[in-house]
């Protein structure tokens, strides 16, 4: 068990013994395995347990793809640091805080190019109304 676990620890391991005792089971349990069941058995226990596995499986590797995410707030753009506690229940920082907390970096404001073509567009548009309010008066 403790073997497989080391090569594959990806793998599920079920362990079916005739042997088995409860100190056995447990310390399966404690080493990973995703199972345990002793013989004699019934076909059908086998098969909802070898299927409890399989969407236990599933829910882990769903679980690692939403540990990957990083929780950014979808209005203001703050992100959720939920490093030392529960998931879901960290502290909201600005990108900025952020990255200097975790990443020890500092930030400049500026304008990406389609950005700074906008609000450049924007100040033009403003600048040309100015001028025809001015006129009119």
């Amino acid at each position: 068990m403790q073997t497989a676990r080391e090569k594959y620890p990806q793998q599920a391991v079920f362990i079916l013994t005739g042997y088995g005792d409860l100190d056995s089971a447990i310390n399966a349990l404690r080493l990973g395995a995703a199972d345990y069941l002793l013989k004699p058995y019934h076909y059908e226990e086998l098969l909802l347990r070898i299927e409890s596995c399989l969407e236990k499986r599933e829910l882990q590797k769903k679980i690692k793809l939403y540990e990957n995410i990083l929780p950014i707030c979808c209005k203001c753009g703050k992100i959720r640091d939920d490093e030392g506690c529960e998931r879901g229940t960290g502290k909201w920082f600005s990108v900025e805080q952020y990255f200097h907390q975790k990443l020890n970096l500092k930030s400049s404001h500026g304008y990406c190019d389609d950005c700074g073509k906008k609000q450049l567009d924007e100040i033009k548009k403003y600048q040309k109304q100015r001028k025809m309010q001015y006129n009119k008066k």
